[in-house]
């Protein structure tokens, strides 16, 4: 070794001959560089210090992922295939680490999961279920009559409320005509939340808190200024979480249907990866429903057994899902440490048949491999995957995973007796916002996802453009908001949901005090930094799959081009939604008015959530 002039391996060797089979991680750190070419480190996790040469640093930083030491080494290789030559020496130094407390054990963690004792769960008072819906009375009625199907074959007793968006007055009187007739028949009880209704909580919130009357309208009421093509279910959110406040709850949109459907490839075990959902198309809705297989469990009941529970407790009464190290396989250190005994469960959700709920088209070609291999099987099925938009969606396995995004297409559970933060009453990414504000305010908590789906059937079925991979990226008003959370997230110290909410409720209203260009320039530098990222993603897609059919290979092309046109020729409007087709600088000033008011609603929203804890709204 005196001749290598790489990494200094000057560590104590404490390597045994009998490699275990572990996996382990980087532990995240604080680095302290001193004049030497030394770093000291601080581990997060265990508070173990350690000095180490810089140049070793900068390689444990890539080792920040589960896997076994052996899959450590082969990837530092990869990166620096000079450093070959040394591999059992770089296996001693991780071996060490690990025993110094640097590196994490898979070991360690999954033993604690199972080990640990399970303390007595609070009751929880449930809501009722809680139906999104606007102008389509009949894709409601379908959705009712599968969830009067349901509990008939489950005997499972659900209040079921409907709140209106509907625009269409005449869509608004079908809606209500449909929950009375329910409410009649006594097959299912069924709530109608329309305009009177909604009018109320806004009138009794208003009184309550008359100085902040102007934030409550703004965030609960219909804004008569919009087009009624405007997407308002942010308020309709807004309502149902308020309503809901102090109780667990579940969320349906109304165009999917309460049965269901087994994953293509359902597996009983764990995973707490945030890789890419499992994903298989369908050339159109007749071959998924002639292939789909349903499964006899009651949907509901599964949610509310897993909600709000620590992590700990869903294990052990999950005692039939395989536990093991590859559960772990994958994930990052800092997600390591939030996968502890009574980390609390916040969100469950399932996966979804047929449309997968987005117009985008990128997150196809960001699929694992065995998807891409599907989809380039046959020339004519890849343009009618890309057409047709049916997908099973979702999880293979029972999957916990530290994330926050969240897309409420089929049937989503909330722990409503925590704080749950509001999100933007108008535009699209309401659901994305919503679970990026969750995540800041509750960073220690989990999502949860079942290896089972249900139904997503909007009528008339949607189709993909193709075009619009010629299309560069763009990103939302809220959109926006939620990447100023989740990049101002490590700088909050607080620990109380209401404090962090106030945090990042002030940093929005600080943004909006800003002067227009530098708020312009924070705008523009967003977009840059997502057109950016999907040039990455797929020209690194393109240098892994370079085997791929040329038709393939010209699509991810297309989605370069389109985005890499768009950094060197930017358009005038900044965003798709808030002020579109007005002017630059029309579009940041409305952005300003948005970051302000949506700065003054999460200042007050912890009250406000409080008084509708203690104040029914519902019959």
């Amino acid at each position: 070794m005196e001749n290598y002039q790489g990494i200094s391996f000057s560590m104590k060797n404490t390597f045994s001959s009998t490699q275990q089979a572990d996996i382990v991680a980087f532990d995240q750190c604080s680095a302290f560089a001193l004049p030497d070419a030394s770093v000291m480190l601080k581990s997060h996790r265990s508070g173990m210090r350690l000095l180490v040469p810089a140049d070793m640093y900068g390689l444990l930083q890539n080792c920040a992922h589960y896997q076994t030491i052996a899959k450590h080494v082969k990837d530092l290789i990869s990166l620096d295939p000079s450093i070959e030559a040394h591999k059992d020496q770089i296996s001693q130094v991780l071996e060490d680490l690990k025993n110094q407390g640097l590196m994490d054990s898979g070991q360690r963690l999954i033993s604690q999961l199972k080990s640990a004792a399970i303390t007595g769960a609070q009751t929880t008072s449930f809501a009722g279920t809680f139906i999104r819906t606007c102008d389509r009375p009949e894709q409601l009625k379908r959705l009712l009559e599968s969830l009067s199907n349901n509990q008939q074959r489950h005997q499972h007793q659900c209040s079921y409320i409907v709140v209106d968006d509907s625009k269409n007055p005449g869509a608004q009187q079908k809606n209500q005509a449909i929950c009375s007739d329910y409410q009649h028949n006594a097959s299912i009880s069924v709530q109608y939340y329309g305009i009177q209704q909604q009018a109320e909580l806004i009138t009794r919130s208003s009184q309550a808190f008359p100085n902040h009357s102007a934030t409550i309208h703004w965030l609960l009421s219909h804004d008569d200024k919009l087009d009624n093509s405007t997407f308002t279910g942010g308020r309709i959110l807004n309502h149902i979480v308020l309503l809901a406040a102090g109780q667990h709850f579940t969320l349906f949109d109304d165009d999917a249907v309460c049965q269901p459907i087994a994953s293509p490839q359902m597996q009983h075990r764990w995973s707490f990866s945030s890789n890419p959902k499992d994903c298989r198309f369908y050339q159109d809705r007749n071959q998924m429903l002639t292939e789909i297989q349903s499964i006899e469990l009651d949907p509901l009941t599964q949610h509310l057994d897993v909600l709000g529970k620590p992590l700990a407790t869903v294990i052990k009464e999950l005692s039939a899902v395989e536990l093991s190290l590859n559960a772990l396989r994958g994930v990052s250190s800092a997600s390591g440490q939030i996968f502890n005994p009574q980390t609390p469960i916040l969100i469950t959700r399932n996966g979804t048949f047929g449309d997968p709920g987005t117009t985008s088209m990128a997150w196809v070609y960001q699929q694992p491999d065995h998807t891409q291999q599907q989809l380039t099987e046959d020339h004519e099925k890849y343009k009618q995957y890309l057409t047709n938009r049916t997908a099973w969606l979702g999880s293979q396995t029972f999957r916990a995973v530290n994330e926050n995004a969240l897309m409420t297409t089929t049937l989503t559970g909330i722990d409503g007796s925590q704080l749950m933060p509001p999100t933007g009453p108008c535009y699209r990414n309401e659901d994305y916002l919503f679970s990026r504000l969750l995540k800041f305010i509750h960073p220690s908590s989990l999502m949860f996802e079942f290896p089972w789906g249900l139904p997503h059937l909007p009528e008339p079925s949607r189709q993909w453009n193709p075009e619009t991979l010629d299309e560069a990226k763009t990103v939302g008003i809220l959109g926006f908001m939620a990447d100023i959370a989740n990049n101002t997230q490590r700088f909050c110290l607080a620990d109380s949901p209401q404090q962090r909410l106030s945090y990042i409720g002030e940093t929005y209203r600080a943004l909006a005090d800003a002067k227009l260009n530098v708020l312009a320039d924070g705008i523009d530098e967003n977009i840059l930094n997502a057109r950016t990222a999907i040039i990455n993603d797929m020209q690194s897609l393109l240098s892994k799959q370079s085997d791929q059919p040329t038709y393939w290979i010209n699509d991810l092309q297309r989605i370069i081009n389109a985005n890499q046109n768009a950094l060197a020729q930017p358009k005038q409007d900044l965003f798709p939604d808030v002020g579109a087709g007005d002017t630059r600088e029309q579009q940041v000033k409305s952005c300003q008015q948005t970051l302000k008011m949506f700065g003054n609603a999460l200042t007050l929203w912890p009250e406000l959530w409080e008084y509708c804890k203690h104040n029914s709204f519902l019959r």
